[in-house]
C-alpha cells in the first residue's frame, strides 16, 4: 500500500512540474522566438526599404543633381518610400501582434473547450 501512495504523489508532482514545464515553454520560449523573427523582419524591411536613410536625405536632390528637378523628383522618391516603409513596417507589426495574441490564447482556449465539453 505505501508503494501505491508513493507512485500517485510521484505522478502528481511530475504531472504539475510537466504542467509548469510546457507553460514556460510555450509562453517563454515562444515569446523569444516571436520576438527574434519580429526583429528580423524588421532588420531585414530597413535593410531593403531603407526608411531612416531616405528621412535622413529627404530634402537632398536625387543622384545628387542640384537644379530643381533633381530636389523636386528626391523628394517625391524618397517620401513615396518611406510612406511605403512605413507601411510596411505598420503592417508587419498588426501581424506579428496578431498572431502572438492567438499563440498566447492557444492553450487557454484550449482548456476552455476542455472544460466546457465536460460539463
Amino acid at each position: 500500500m505505501h508503494i501505491m501512495v508513493g507512485a500517485g504523489i510521484y505522478i502528481l508532482k511530475t504531472g504539475y512540474y510537466r504542467l509548469f514545464e510546457f507553460f514556460r515553454h510555450w509562453y517563454v520560449e515562444g515569446a523569444r522566438r516571436w520576438y527574434s523573427g519580429f526583429l528580423y523582419v524588421f532588420s531585414r524591411g530597413e535593410r531593403t526599404l531603407a526608411v531612416r536613410a531616405n528621412l535622413f536625405f529627404l530634402f537632398s536632390p536625387l543622384y545628387q543633381e542640384r537644379n530643381v528637378v533633381g530636389f523636386l523628383l528626391g523628394f517625391f522618391v524618397r517620401l513615396i518610400r518611406v510612406i511605403g516603409g512605413s507601411l510596411y513596417y505598420i503592417l508587419a507589426a498588426l501581424f506579428f501582434v496578431c498572431t502572438y495574441g492567438m499563440w498566447a490564447a492557444l492553450p487557454l482556449v484550449c482548456i476552455y473547450k476542455g472544460i466546457t465539453l465536460f460539463l
